[in-house]
């Protein structure tokens, strides 16, 4: 789903990894499995996967009739503290069932996450869900308006000598929580989220959408991931606010695509 592991949209660096990729195609479905080191990126010299630990994983996928698919998924997380932060041991397993969009009939996601391991020092305990409902309309530009529910957990005591923040590992977030790699307040960590979106396609070569959501604070004592605030008391509550995106794309050439738009951040009282 490219929430755990993706090649970035519109940003300045993107996600690297040296390493091996195995597809198998067999009748239960479709095998991948990976072994890999991620590419650390250096302001001073070349960048190297050197000591960016270990990535690993292993995904089966199979088709559960002609619009239903369902995902099981294993993905290991070694590394040495080379990323600026605490030196991440993660065991992370989940399952996604995706229902495709079909003119006229409803569509639908979801996907939940489960995360294990050792943070630092730290025992770490951490979870993700993901749910989305979508309708679309049969006529012109192809209307598709979709409901929206994220919820990853946060560290309910950040003083003990537990990890409960979710970790969203080499994933993306730029198609569902953000515009773009430049502007993104907004991680899959200690956050809920409920919105809806609404999708159109004028042309086969531009698309549009509209999405609307609201951002609250899983845990009020724990950090505010992207902005990097904590209040240690929890007296400022968990309200965000909302956020507003009209944006377009257009491929108006075989390898050049052009996107552009507006997003506002109408803040809530925790920002106060």
């Amino acid at each position: 789903s490219r929430r755990l592991s993706a090649r970035n949209g519109m940003r300045n660096t993107t996600n690297a990894f040296d390493g091996a990729v195995l597809r198998l195609d067999v009748s239960a479905g479709t095998v991948r499995a990976f072994l890999t080191r991620p590419v650390l990126v250096d302001t001073t010299k070349l960048d190297s996967s050197t000591k960016g630990g270990l990535f690993w994983g292993g995904l089966l996928r199979r088709g559960l009739g002609p619009r239903v698919t369902a995902e099981g998924y294993y993905l290991g997380l070694h590394d040495d503290a080379s990323f600026g932060t605490a030196r991440r041991q993660f065991s992370t397993a989940g399952g996604r069932l995706r229902v495709a969009p079909q003119p006229r009939v409803v569509d639908g996601e979801v996907e939940a996450v489960w995360q294990h391991g050792r943070l630092g020092h730290l025992d770490h305990a951490a979870s993700f869900l993901h749910i989305q409902l979508g309708y679309t309309l049969d006529g012109a530009w192809s209307p598709r308006v979709s409901l929206h529910y994220d919820d990853a957990s946060g560290d309910e005591d950040p003083q003990d000598e537990r990890s409960g923040q979710f970790d969203t590992l080499f994933g993306t977030k730029t198609f569902e929580l953000s515009p773009s790699g430049i502007y993104g307040p907004f991680a899959r960590a200690n956050l809920r989220s409920v919105g809806w979106r609404l999708s159109m396609q004028p042309l086969a070569a531009l698309s549009l959408r509209l999405f609307h959501r609201g951002f609250w604070l899983e845990e009020a004592r724990d950090t505010w991931v992207d902005a990097g605030w904590r209040d240690p008391s929890g007296e400022s509550g968990r309200y965000l606010g909302q956020q507003i995106e009209v944006a377009g794309a257009w491929s108006f050439l075989p390898y050049l695509d052009l996107e552009a738009g507006v997003a506002h951040l109408f803040k809530g009282g925790y920002l106060d």
